[in-house]
């Protein structure tokens, strides 16, 4: 299996070093933690191999929608993850006022099988 390199940021840094250790305790999956989205596309800026990228909706600076825009247009071949609390419903609402240039994926944040399937895939 190739390692696969993800990012998570969230602007709570517990939260994003939990789903962090969860990820990376796959034995394939590299993964780092970030509470600032702007750190985040510096890091894309400077690293082509990220595979998946995983972001709160609600951030300072700028909401889920608008950062996985500018992660997609640095690369397209990110898969670029939306979660919230508010779950699926809420981000399809936000994504409709969001215009994204790429495809990006919603979860609800309590949606562990999903991120165990991600570290499987």
């Amino acid at each position: 299996l190739a390692m696969k390199k993800i990012i998570v940021v969230d602007y709570s840094l517990n939260y994003a070093e939990t789903l962090k250790d969860f990820l990376a305790a796959s034995e394939n999956v590299e993964c780092m933690a970030f509470t600032y989205p702007y750190a985040v596309l510096r890091q894309i800026t400077n690293d082509r191999n990220v595979d998946v990228v995983i972001a709160e909706y609600q951030m300072p600076d700028m909401n889920g929608f608008e950062f996985a825009d500018k992660v997609l247009k640095l690369n397209p071949d990110i898969r670029m993850i939306v979660m919230n609390s508010k779950g699926i419903e809420f981000l399809r609402k936000r994504r409709k006022e969001n215009k994204v240039c790429g495809k990006v994926e919603l979860i609800a944040k309590n949606d562990i099988d999903f991120f165990a399937r991600l570290v499987q895939d």
